[in-house]
């Protein structure tokens, strides 16, 4: 099975987290939403608020099973690097030739780390300088090398097919958009 963390700081975009997370867990990933906060609930942007799975604490020693690591953005999207561990994390997993997915501002959060070098990735606008090294390309989701970025809340549902088409297949991210119901804007 398919196992996934995907780590909330407060001030998280609701819509960021939760489309992808609902749609990988309808393709059956394990998906283990991870509170850096040191409490489950994470305050969400617009009011919204999470219970999450796990602290960092107590799944730190599981991180390295993981297929994918997942970083939704926001307007604190920032604090993430405040989180030394959590980088130690990423850069594991990084050395390690797994995936890795953020939306919104936090792709920014693996060109601080150095690791986008040579990539391309997409991002929200303003923080293409934050991609060190990569290649900004102006699309929805971009998947390149390791990387699945996405753009932003409006490219959530895009960017959660995107992730399980890289972790699965086109076939399984179809029956998903047919389960939920997805129709292109016509």
């Amino acid at each position: 099975m398919t196992k996934v963390f995907a780590f909330l700081i407060d001030g998280f975009e609701p819509s960021e987290a939760i489309v992808p997370i609902d749609f990988m867990r309808r393709a059956k990933f394990d998906v283990t939403v991870v509170s850096l906060m040191g409490r489950k609930q994470v305050e969400g942007s617009q009011g919204v608020t999470v219970v999450a799975d796990a602290l960092f604490e107590d799944v730190k020693d599981q991180f390295s099973q993981a297929d994918l690591l997942f970083l939704p953005g926001g307007p604190l999207t920032l604090n993430y690097l405040n989180y030394n561990e959590l980088k130690d994390v990423v850069m594991a997993h990084f050395n390690a030739g797994k995936k890795l997915a953020a939306i919104c501002a936090a792709p920014m959060v693996f060109g601080r780390y150095g690791i986008l070098k040579g990539e391309k990735a997409t991002c929200y606008p303003g923080f293409e300088k934050d991609l060190e090294g990569a290649e900004f390309v102006h699309q929805p989701v971009v998947v390149s090398g390791q990387f699945i970025t996405g753009a932003g809340a409006g490219a959530a549902v895009y960017f959660g097919f995107k992730v399980i088409e890289a972790l699965s297949d086109k076939r399984v991210a179809d029956l998903i958009r047919n389960s939920v119901n997805y129709q292109k804007e016509v």
